[in-house]
């Protein structure tokens, strides 16, 4: 019985003497040492400084972690993440403040020397804003800038808008309308002169036959021009002849058995020798019928209204607005021919 004690007691002494109890895990992550007592590191969540809320102005946060071997952060809404004791597989790794200029949201986990980690941090949102957000008749312009800026008729005193002097009534309520601007009165320029009974070819003459065309046609109204004033003149006394009011332009005679026969027709806009025998024709039938009496070889607007008047006096056409007015078509080419007695 004495024997069993002693085997039992030396047993005892032995464990105590080269044995030791280790733990894991154990609120945490320490090893208990019979020979040293309790070590080991509590793994948490980094800790923010300052803390997160609302600022006027750019924060520098610092993150802490005690026991850790390096931190990691985002500050664009993923979840950090640590590779080994010592790096980031997501997020940046911390090595100083990080600067806060703009409303930030940062999450942050704390990476250990034995590989793991601790628990991501929640995320913390730095919000700035301007120290003075609204102002009344003018507005506030977002963080960082902040700058006021007031409604017409107000100027900024500090950091409020007051009423311009002389520009809002009524006890500053409202903002200022400044009146609409008057344009300037402007005179029309003048209507460009027009002659009576001249009607050039060419409005725009470039060519030199459009301007000879143009020089023509104006040598015969001055010359017809002439003769009418030499004719019509009535004399008060031997040197002053007496101008008529509206010059006339003389009907130039023309012998119809020089024209035709018309075989083609004619229309406004050409110019050809059957154009110019076709004036010559109608200056031949009266004033009533071409009182313009210009022959040019152009199918200007006078030569269709003057054909339009002998169509209306034959009964070819009844008015302007019938088909055909102003041309010289089948029916038209047969009664001038017929009068020219082809």
């Amino acid at each position: 019985m004495i024997k069993k004690y002693l085997i039992l007691i030396t047993a005892i002494l032995t464990i105590f003497s080269f044995g030791f109890v280790s733990a894991s895990e154990v609120t945490g992550n320490f090893g208990i040492q019979l020979e040293t007592g309790i070590t080991g590191v509590l793994k948490s969540a980094p800790v923010f400084s300052p803390d997160a809320g609302t600022y006027n102005e750019n924060q520098s946060v610092t993150l802490s972690a005690p026991g850790s071997t390096s931190i990691c952060y985002t500050v664009n809404g993923d979840t950090p993440a640590c590779s080994g004791y010592n790096a980031c597989s997501t997020g940046t790794k911390y090595t100083g403040a990080i600067s806060v200029e703009s409303t930030t949201s940062i999450k942050a986990i704390a990476c250990y020397a034995d590989g793991t980690a601790g628990p991501v941090s929640t995320s913390q949102t730095y919000t700035l804003v301007c120290a003075i957000s609204s102002v009344a008749n003018g507005t506030v312009s977002a963080y960082p800038g902040c700058v006021i800026t007031c409604n017409s008729g107000y100027t900024k005193s500090g950091n409020t808008c007051v009423a311009s002097s002389g520009g809002v009534s009524g006890g500053g309520g409202g903002s200022y309308t400044p009146p609409p601007d008057t344009p300037p009165t402007t005179t029309p320029p003048p209507a460009a002169p027009t002659i009576p009974g001249l009607n050039l070819p060419y409005d725009n003459p470039t060519t030199p036959a459009e301007i000879k065309a143009n020089r023509e046609v104006l040598l015969r109204y001055l010359v017809a021009l002439i003769l009418s004033l030499s004719s019509s003149s009535t004399p008060t006394t031997p040197t002053t002849p007496a101008v008529p009011s509206t010059p006339t332009t003389p009907t130039i005679p023309t012998t119809p058995s020089t024209i035709g026969p018309f075989n083609e027709t004619l229309s406004f806009g050409m110019r050809n020798d059957e154009v110019r025998q076709l004036q010559e024709f109608l200056v031949s039938q009266g004033s009533d019928i071409y009182p313009e009496g210009l022959v040019t070889g152009y199918f200007g607007d006078m030569t269709l209204q003057a054909v339009g008047r002998f169509q209306i006096a034959n009964g070819i056409v009844n008015s302007a607005s019938d088909s055909g007015y102003g041309v010289v078509g089948p029916r038209t080419r047969a009664k001038i021919n017929s009068i020219l007695g082809y």
